[in-house]
């Protein structure tokens, strides 16, 4: 890394700057000025305390190399992810993906500012950084603030029943999200409903994007992992609450259309062929 990163962050509720300070330490890393305090009266004072932090772990299959944990700072909830080593091949894909070569920790930050830079909320990056070693043998860190709200996933199942206005509401903004996320070129790749956290303030509701590590810009192949991540989008909404007639408003609302022309439907019917191959491999491995 060449120079400590600034960017001005929107989000649309304000503007929000985001400055970094670097860490002392053997390893390299950085930490948003607004929680450099915080983190320090915590112990976290340098890039190695982020190796060796312990918090409540939060485990899930398929982690592999990863830690997870939550940490309780001033009495805000953040995130800690640790990355042991990455292989060669993820190597590749990452150079392949973003033209240069980045850690997994260093590309979620930069997409979480990129994304808040155009207006996309984001889980914001509080601290991260790098070992010193190179390759496979290279580990990185980083700790995010916890996403306002709960996630859609929670947010749908824990209602018995929804008003049409207030589902509509719900679509016209998740489908916003999601246009403004795939105009800007970006593709999740995991772009299902508990990635997305919703807060509700009086009338208006704010969503916030998580699990930013697999987002990138693709180069090539743009349509294939945009049907995925509506494939994702649409599998994960459940059946019970989204009829076909919901999901058609939907279709309407990302495309800004009162029809949808040849194009798009044929796009919609990749999409469900996707949704139902993402169906038959979950079916499959139950």
């Amino acid at each position: 890394m060449k120079s400590v990163p600034k960017a001005t962050s929107r989000s649309s509720q304000a503007e929000q700057e985001i400055s970094w300070v670097r860490l002392p330490g053997n390893h390299i890393g950085f930490v948003q000025r607004e929680w450099n305090e915080a983190l320090a009266r915590a112990g976290l004072q340098t890039a190695d305390h982020f190796f060796s932090a312990v918090g409540e772990p939060l485990s899930k299959p398929g982690l592999g190399k990863r830690y997870r944990a939550r940490l309780s700072i001033d009495g805000q909830q953040l995130y800690l992810k640790r990355y042991d080593g990455d292989t060669l091949t993820g190597l590749l894909t990452r150079w392949y993906e973003d033209g240069k070569q980045t850690t997994t920790a260093e590309r979620e930050a930069n997409v979480a500012i990129g994304l808040m830079e155009q207006g996309i909320g984001a889980c914001i990056p509080a601290a991260y950084g790098h070992s010193r070693n190179f390759g496979t043998a290279q580990k990185s860190f980083i700790v995010t603030a916890a996403a306002p709200g709960v996630s859609l996933e929670t947010f749908v199942e824990s209602k018995s029943q929804i008003s049409w206005n207030e589902k509509l509401r719900l679509i016209q903004a998740v489908a916003l999200l999601a246009r403004q996320f795939h105009e800007n070129g970006w593709r999740h790749r995991d772009f299902y409903l508990c990635h997305i956290f919703i807060r509700k303030i009086e009338e208006q509701i704010q969503l916030t994007l998580i699990d930013l590590a697999r987002v990138f810009r693709p180069r090539w192949r743009r349509e294939r992992w945009l049907i995925k991540d509506l494939a994702q989008l649409n599998y994960s909404a459940p059946q019970r609450v989204f009829s076909r007639t919901a999901r058609l408003r939907f279709a309407l609302e990302y495309f800004r259309c009162k029809k949808l022309n040849h194009m798009q439907k044929t796009l919609l019917r990749e999409v469900l062929k996707k949704t139902e191959s993402i169906s038959r491999h979950d079916r499959n491995r139950s």
